[in-house]
């Protein structure tokens, strides 16, 4: 009887340590993709003076997919998409791509920007 005791308390401190390392594990994604929305944000306002407004920006856990980013541009209304790099460390993360819409007040007509910008 003993040894059966032990076994389940055994078993149940393997679960609480592999609970606490998941916990921990989720936690730290979501800081990363905190950490990538503010410096999104911090890059958009510089570039344009102000945050874009209807900002958008769809990042994974995962480190080696890129950042997908939807605005409008705050002085001519047209709308932009960006795609970003955000593997690794903040030094790391660029602008790989941009495309700017047709603005719905018939301003330039779209373009496509390819650009790499690196903090």
């Amino acid at each position: 009887m003993e040894k059966s005791a032990q076994f389940f308390i055994g078993v149940a401190v393997l679960a609480m340590v592999a609970l606490v390392l998941f916990v921990v594990y989720r936690w730290r994604q979501q800081q990363r993709v905190r950490q990538v929305t503010a410096w999104v944000c911090e890059f958009l306002s510089n570039r344009y003076g102000q945050r874009p407004d209807a900002l958008n920006v769809n990042c994974s856990d995962d480190c080696n997919w890129p950042v997908l980013v939807s605005f409008n541009d705050p002085h001519n209304g047209g709308r932009h998409t960006a795609q970003f790099a955000c593997g690794g460390h903040q030094s790391a993360f660029a602008l790989v791509s941009e495309k700017q819409e047709v603005a719905a007040t018939g301003l330039p007509a779209s373009k496509q920007i390819s650009a790499t910008a690196v903090r």
